[in-house]
């Protein structure tokens, strides 16, 4: 059995042996090295002939002093050998930081893109095959899948993983923006009077305080000041998890923020009935005001013992009542009056309204709309409305730039005004 110690001059800035070829009892070859030199993980691999251990091993001490150097082909090159499009999606999932609703979106990209490439090597899809993929994707989704792609290359690229992000080079247009139709104030009062009672005042808050609907069913009692005439943003409610807002949150910061509320809206509030059985303001139907058993029609507190509806409620109440108090859960949509989710929002309570007042049919995010054009249409500062909407001024300008506008023209008839009641005071000064 022979062994061979391998030591090249020109690549030896490390101490003692590099690394060895050595035959083995059963005829064949193995060589060994290290990769950091003494002390550092060994790398080794068999081989038929010697010949064949010999150029291994110095083609890998070769890459190992061009990374020492600061050349990373080398090992970029061995990265990419086995990494596939899926790998490269499940490890940018397990590291992403992000609320749960962001990586379940980015979930639902990566998986439609594994389902195109997920066994193709992630170094191997050439762009031109991505811009085919793309044309086969519906309109609306393509361009939050490929930019979702885009952000699942660049972790690679960073990671040393592959070379170079070939989503880049794909054209990635913004769909077309469907266009913004303003509802009217009248259009909201007749949904307004079709609306249950218990959620009247919705409409009012929504077209009135410029709130997103994943805001308004996140909204409680701590956050509303009637006296001062200010609601606070804390947090959101959506796909069925709470999420708190601001610096310390998982969403936006200036998403967090304070909004006046005009008499219109402090009027709706204060007629809403109160609920002494959850600190929501909008909460989930079941619970304070259905205090009638739908069994045998009894009052709750007057349940019949035969009653299966009556002693299903009770029993419900006791183990979820109990179960918050062990956990600390937050309540769904319970019997203590939980959040409300946007789809029963929509489905139960918004549409049949619409429908029943004979108004065209929008979402009750367009009122949000409503809030932002009677802000600008009215000469409020734009940087103004973007902070009382918790959004960006790009994104207002974007959307309500027919509006700014006109929020010019009242800027300039104000400014004239003052130019001129100063041309005014300085002519009676004169004389």
């Amino acid at each position: 059995m022979q062994d061979a110690a391998y030591d090249p001059p020109a690549m030896g800035e490390g101490r003692g042996q590099r690394g060895s070829v050595r035959q083995l009892p059963g005829g064949r070859w193995e060589a060994v090295y290290r990769e950091g030199g003494r002390g550092s993980r060994k790398r080794k691999k068999r081989f038929d002939t010697k010949r064949d251990a010999e150029a291994w091993l110095l083609d890998r001490l070769a890459e190992v002093d061009a990374v020492r150097k600061g050349t990373t082909s080398a090992l970029i090159l061995e990265r990419e050998a086995g990494l596939t499009v899926a790998t490269m999606i499940e490890r940018y999932l397990e590291a992403h930081e992000a609320d749960a609703p962001t990586l379940g979106k980015l979930a639902a990209h990566g998986r439609r893109i594994v389902d195109a490439f997920g066994d193709r090597l992630a170094a191997s899809v050439e762009p031109h095959e991505w811009a085919t993929w793309r044309k086969t994707l519906p309109p609306g989704y393509a361009f939050d899948v490929i930019r979702s792609g885009r952000q699942f290359y660049a972790q690679a690229v960073r990671n040393r993983w592959v070379r170079s992000n070939p989503l880049v080079e794909v054209v990635n247009p913004k769909p077309r923006r469907r266009e913004v139709q303003v509802p009217t104030w009248e259009a909201v009062w007749s949904i307004v009077d079709e609306m249950d009672s218990r959620y009247a005042a919705a409409p009012i808050v929504l077209a009135g305080a410029g709130l997103r609907i994943e805001e308004f069913l996140a909204l409680e009692k701590r956050d509303l000041f009637l006296e001062s005439r200010v609601l606070q943003v804390r947090r959101v409610w959506s796909s069925g998890r709470l999420l708190e807002l601001g610096p310390d949150g998982s969403k936006s910061e200036a998403q967090r923020r304070n909004v006046p509320l005009r008499q219109l809206v402090v009027d709706a509030f204060e007629g809403m009935r109160p609920r002494v059985d959850t600190a929501i303001l909008f909460p989930a139907p079941r619970g304070g005001d259905w205090n009638r058993c739908r069994g045998c029609g009894c009052g709750f507190a007057d349940r019949t013992p035969g009653c299966r509806t009556c002693n299903a409620r009770v029993a419900s109440r006791r183990y979820y009542s109990q179960r918050r108090k062990t956990s600390g859960e937050v309540p769904a949509r319970g019997w203590k009056g939980g959040y409300l989710s946007s789809d029963k929002f929509l489905a139960r309570i918004w549409t049949p309204a619409v429908e029943a007042a004979g108004v065209d049919y929008f979402p009750p995010k367009d009122l949000r709309h409503l809030y932002a054009s009677e802000m600008l249409a009215n000469g409020i500062p734009t940087l103004t409305v973007a902070r009382r909407m918790g959004t960006s001024l790009q994104r207002i300008q974007e959307t309500y730039g027919h509006l700014i506008d006109e929020e010019t023209d009242v800027e300039l008839a104000a400014m004239d005004g003052w130019d001129s009641a100063r041309a005014v005071a300085r002519k009676v000064a004169r004389k």
